[in-house]
């Protein structure tokens, strides 16, 4: 397979995946350019260990490709990937070479634990399901609450798709209603 310049980078990892020498050519590439751009945010490593983080996850990123486990298909998705793999690789470059030093500012993921993000995927999915039961006018009224629309917009649309003539204050305990019976189901906000 002959790769242009132009070629786009979830199609790259394919033809990386297809075991093609000119695409893992050019992915190097690739790879260097965003887990350097990646690595100059962590001033707190020296640059011997910035090369170790690189090198770490070039390893971790090709294992991975080779593996036909990156599934992403689009580039954006790529490149989030590999700056993921970038800064895993530098915080554990950083706990390697400092098993006593707590992590600098810069290096720490700031972003939920993934317990809480596989909490957060099930309370979503749980939400889609229990909304998606819902008969048409309550979808409407919570889709647009949640979207901060005025109770008497919500009121005149009630009107104008469903026929249905309810006060402004009945949407908003309908509303209110509905919050409810998600949290209920889903465990939302149970903090």
């Amino acid at each position: 397979m002959t790769l242009e310049r132009t070629t786009r980078l979830s199609e790259l990892v394919q033809a990386c995946r297809a075991r093609d020498d000119a695409a893992w050519l050019e992915f190097q590439g690739c790879f260097a350019r965003i887990a350097g751009r990646v690595l100059e945010r962590f001033p707190n490593l020296t640059r011997l260990e910035r090369e170790e983080a690189q090198d770490n996850a070039r390893v971790n990123v090709a294992l991975e490709i080779d593996g036909g486990r990156v599934k992403a298909t689009t580039d954006a998705a790529v490149v989030s990937f590999i700056k993921t793999v970038v800064s895993n690789a530098a915080r554990d470059v950083w706990r390697r070479r400092r098993p006593n030093d707590p992590l600098p500012p810069l290096l720490r993921d700031e972003g939920p634990s993934p317990a809480e993000r596989a909490k957060f995927r099930m309370q979503l999915e749980c939400a889609e399901q229990v909304i998606g039961a819902w008969n048409p006018d309550d979808r409407l009224i919570f889709a647009m609450k949640l979207e901060q629309v005025p109770s008497a917009t919500i009121k005149a649309e009630l009107e104008r798709l469903f026929r249905l003539f309810i006060t402004v204050e009945a949407v908003d305990v309908r509303y209110f209603r509905l919050r409810a019976r998600v949290r209920e189901q889903c465990g939302a906000g149970d903090e």
